[in-house]
């Protein structure tokens, strides 16, 4: 049960400190820290946030500064770590005594003849042993921290979606009317983000490669199957989504938003200029260039609205070689203007939707070529077909479009079908 709150300072949406032992737990860590980013959480962990100077110190400093909550993972190497006996266990226990300090056991040890967790671990692991224990270290209190088992593949996702929906509970509390969510797929990871709502930081591409790391998908899948329900349990009337991402990444956060309906969307592009949908028509509507329309069937779509010509067209041999039902273009050169993108998102969606029904489908390949919040804002208006979307890549062999993953919302579980792309689980 908590006690009284810890005179250190907590920040609901600050970072997730994440205790392990290196000896034994660095893999493990890697994967927790990616599911925690993933879902929103930014996460603290010494190989990426550690400052200079001494370690014990510096410890101490990044427990006292803001954090919203931890991780300790067990593993049997914690038993030999005096930072995490000594420093860190202790002092999160102090922070948990604080209601709003979210402080979760990770456990990967089984109990001896079982398929579950030994829930006894981190108690003997990181008791002193003796009759007594020296000031500041463990002395059984861990039997009050939640824990989740760390067993199986994906049993991380369970942590970090009650992490994540413990901080939109807190953008509740305070009553924020507006949910922010940072998307960033290419970005190193670091500890220093703070926005009011959920960061999300997939893990970025492999080295030489443009694509979306293939440890990246299966996390993400879980962010957007929980996604509306974290936007419900924030209290939010209002969305805005900001930062950068892979164009498949952004069309699928837009098709996992709820659909209008109280929810207003606003995306915000590298100059900090806002994007909305619209229902006026465009000032400007694109002219499709119908490359084929012979049967019905799949349809391939490519649109390229960028404002710069298209440095090598590689889509015509892609549709030619794909035996689709029909393919055709929308492009245009020229900047748009955030004030003018609602109506040509509508557009757009409206052509595409049009042009499936016209093939008896609606299944839907699409080829993107625009601006970020143009994905964002395309995919919440695509929700009612089954799109595989594809990014572009020329890191190996010739330049192609590689499918990444097909999107369809309304199954129930996320609105990722299946993930297409190569070297994804």
């Amino acid at each position: 049960m908590r006690g009284a709150p810890s005179p250190d300072k907590i920040d609901p949406f600050g970072p997730t400190f994440l205790s392990y032992r290196q000896s034994d737990g660095t893999e493990l860590a890697t994967t927790v820290a990616w599911a925690l980013r993933t879902m929103g959480l930014p996460v603290w962990r010494d190989i990426d946030d550690l400052p200079p100077g001494d370690t014990n110190t510096r410890l101490q400093e990044a427990m006292s500064d803001g954090l919203s909550g931890a991780v300790l993972l067990v593993t049997q190497g914690v038993a030999q770590s005096t930072a995490i006996k000594e420093i860190e266990a202790p002092q999160l226990l102090r922070l948990h005594a604080d209601p709003g300090f979210s402080f979760a056991i990770g456990n990967a040890i089984r109990r001896e003849g079982a398929e579950e967790p030994d829930f006894g671990a981190p108690d003997r692991l990181l008791t002193a042993p003796g009759d007594g224990a020296s000031q500041g270290e463990v002395t059984g209190t861990l039997k009050d921290v939640k824990q989740y088992p760390l067993l199986r593949p994906r049993d991380e996702t369970h942590l970090a979606r009650d992490l994540a929906r413990r901080r939109m509970a807190a953008l509740r509390q305070v009553g924020g009317d507006t949910l922010e969510i940072e998307i960033r797929t290419r970005a190193q990871p670091t500890a220093a983000v703070r926005p009011s709502g959920l960061s999300i930081r997939t893990r970025p591409p492999e080295a030489g490669s443009r694509l979306p790391h293939p440890d990246s998908w299966e996390p993400f899948s879980a962010l957007l199957a929980d996604l509306p329900q974290l936007v419900e349990e924030s209290g939010a009337r209002n969305v805005k989504v900001g930062g950068g991402a892979h164009l498949s990444m952004a069309l699928a956060l837009g098709t996992a938003l709820p659909t209008p309906g109280g929810i207003d969307l606003a995306v915000m592009d590298g100059e900090g200029r806002l994007w909305r949908g619209s229902q006026d028509a465009p000032s400007d509507p694109i002219e499709p260039e119908v490359l084929h329309s012979g049967a019905d069937g799949p349809v391939a779509i490519a649109i390229d609205i960028v404002g710069s010509p298209t440095p090598i067209d590689t889509f015509l041999g892609h549709m030619e070689s794909a035996g689709f039902g029909g393919a055709m273009r929308l492009g245009r050169v020229g900047t748009i203007q955030p004030e003018a993108g609602g109506g040509l998102i509508d557009d757009i969606a409206d052509q595409i939707k049009r042009f499936a029904s016209a093939h008896s489908t609606t299944r839907v390949h699409l080829f993107l070529r625009v601006p970020f919040p143009v994905a964002v804002l395309l995919g919440r208006s695509l929700n009612t077909l089954e799109v595989t979307s594809y990014e572009w890549d020329d890191t190996v062999g010739p330049p192609q479009y590689v499918p990444t993953l097909t999107l369809s919302s309304g199954h129930g579980g996320g609105p990722v079908r299946r993930i297409e792309v190569r070297g994804a689980p």
